[in-house]
């Protein structure tokens, strides 16, 4: 009966966690606005040799249609002729606000250089993202601009990975940005926000400021995004933009070395969030295993309870189904392999995260295509 009752309890567990959290992006629609915001807006891109990202996504950021806002190159001391490029791009863009700025940074990763781009903006609204991305569309900096309210500090967007065909590395890595962007958009939803994606995220440039300080001092290479959120934004000051014409897309890791080693990299950003959100975010997996291991106990033993088990089992299995098929298609997540199956995946993943020892070397803000803020669920970034 005790296997039972665990089994019960993991799994109402696990219905709040679907009620709470996918049901929210399942059933999510977006506001209606009657008056386009029109509030100016600064584009900061991070990069070191980024050259060829930038020849072929600028262009997408240069065609904006957007009355008011400027795209600030923020340069690492590349030396892939970024500076040239931006330079010529400048020439033949004369309509359009495009700056550079060379950082000789003094701290390792890409905080000061962030920071430093952050401090040149000319205008209080600060939209980010990363030189190897590309908007879904030409409203991008229109949409979330439009979730910025009178209070509105920072606004959380959605970053989904360009889909590879036949490359299970690709799924996997898609499928946990989904599962992550689930969570922390429909935990802001909540007002309970605790992290957001580097690759799309709108801010106010004086609050940013005010905390570069403490990202600092965690002494973190990565986790700018995440740091920022959880020391930043609060129940009044976040607002969630879920709309696909502003998504922004970018390239998955391509290799499960690479995939793995990246998410190893973010662990210790984990150690700065609140032990609310923490806990919140552990008992996810937790709960899913626990619901695994009794259910295959009852099998095992033969409880009398199997029946009943497996009858509540098919109904759950079904609710959460629906649920997040419905949240897949407004995070535009597509996969040809069953949604339960990969939950499985996942499941496996977050074990091997956290009892795997990687050794992984030190980070560093690099120059290839698939150097970035990337989300993270329960990879304590």
């Amino acid at each position: 009966m005790s296997i039972f009752i665990i089994f019960i309890s993991a799994l109402f567990v696990q219905q709040i966690y679907h009620l709470f959290v996918f049901s929210r992006i399942a059933f999510y629609k977006s506001a209606s606005i009657d008056v386009k915001s029109v509030v100016p807006i600064s584009v900061v891109i991070c990069c070191r040799n980024e050259k060829t990202n930038l020849q072929k996504y600028l262009s997408f950021l240069l065609q904006q249609q957007y009355s008011n806002f400027e795209i600030l190159i923020v340069d690492d001391d590349s030396i892939d002729g970024t500076k040239e490029y931006i330079e010529w791009m400048m020439k033949e863009n004369p309509l359009i606000s495009l700056r550079y700025l060379a950082v000789n940074k003094t701290i390792a990763g890409k905080k000061q250089v962030l920071y430093e781009g952050v401090q040149a903006a000319h205008h209080e609204y600060v939209l980010v993202t990363d030189a190897d991305c590309k908007p879904s569309t030409d409203q991008w900096i229109q949409m979330m601009s439009n979730a910025i309210r009178f209070d509105t500090a920072m606004v959380l967007g959605h970053a989904p990975f360009n889909e590879q065909k036949s490359s299970l590395v690709n799924l996997i890595s898609r499928f946990e940005n989904f599962i992550t962007a689930c969570f922390f958009l429909s935990f802001a939803m909540a007002r309970i926000p605790y992290m957001g994606v580097g690759r799309n995220m709108l801010f106010k440039r004086t609050t940013y400021i005010a905390t570069y300080d403490r990202i600092v001092k965690t002494g973190t290479i990565s986790g700018d995004d995440d740091l920022f959120v959880q020391f930043a934004a609060n129940r009044q000051n976040c607002e969630v933009c879920i709309d696909a014409s502003a998504f922004m897309y970018s390239d998955a890791k391509k290799s499960w070395k690479d995939f793995f080693q990246q998410k190893a990299r973010h662990v210790s950003t984990g150690f700065f969030y609140k032990w609310s959100d923490l806990l919140a975010l552990a008992m996810y997996p937790l709960s899913m295993l626990l619901v695994l291991i009794a259910f295959v106990s009852m099998l095992v033993k033969q409880s009398n309870e199997m029946v009943f088990a497996c009858v509540i089992l098919v109904i759950y299995l079904f609710m959460i189904y629906e649920l997040k098929s419905r949240a897949a298609k407004v995070l535009r997540f597509k996969s040809t392999m069953p949604i339960l199956v990969l939950d499985i995946f996942f499941l496996i993943y977050q074990i091997f995260l956290v009892i795997f020892p990687f050794k992984s070397k030190k980070a560093e803000w690099q120059s290839n295509t698939n150097n970035r803020n990337e989300p993270k669920m329960m990879q304590n970034w």
